[in-house]
């Protein structure tokens, strides 16, 4: 999101943290059902951004939860493929993975830091991970404008979240 700095020109506010992005799309790479033939999905709407891969969560949770109240603990499903994320480095040259369970915990607090709800969960066949935005407070001073959609069901046009996901995906294209 743009804003207008009090101090002249503009801002640009992160809708979401671009770690809890990365997070949600490399735990989906991590921890998907290889066996399960489909893809992985990252769809941008207006208010979240959903990461879904194929496969449940393999460990004992409720099918609906949020991470502001359940704790997960590392479950591995593709051990080999978490044993070469922890010697892949991102843009910084870190680890993309450097310890086990780290991934959701970081996501929650770097989601709470922008005062965003913890992401969200459901899990069945498929998981799927829904990060939430400030939608409604953005559309708030367009009031006149604003639209029914409260979840996310609506393609966003082009924003931050595309470009992150683009960014990821081309990172994960160089990697051979």
């Amino acid at each position: 999101m743009i804003r207008r700095s009090s101090h002249g020109g503009f801002i640009e506010d992160p809708e979401y943290p671009l770690l809890a992005v990365d997070e949600a799309i490399l735990n989906a790479v991590i921890h998907r059902d290889y066996g399960i033939n489909a893809p992985i999905h990252c769809i941008a709407y207006r208010n979240g951004l959903v990461v879904e891969n194929p496969g449940g969560i393999p460990q004992e949770v409720p099918r609906h939860f949020s991470l502001a109240d359940t704790v997960l603990s590392s479950v591995l499903r593709n051990q080999k493929i978490v044993e070469w994320m922890r010697f892949m480095k991102d843009e910084r040259g870190e680890p993309l993975v450097r310890a086990l369970s780290e991934g959701t915990r970081k996501m929650r607090q770097e989601m709470e830091n922008l005062g965003l709800p913890a992401p969200d969960y459901e899990t069945a066949q498929n998981t799927t991970v829904t990060l939430y935005n400030h939608f409604e407070e953005r559309l708030a001073p367009h009031a006149s404008y604003a639209t029914t959609a409260s979840n996310p069901d609506t393609p966003d046009e082009p924003s931050n979240v595309k470009k992150a996901l683009r960014s990821i995906g081309e990172r994960l294209a160089r990697i051979e």
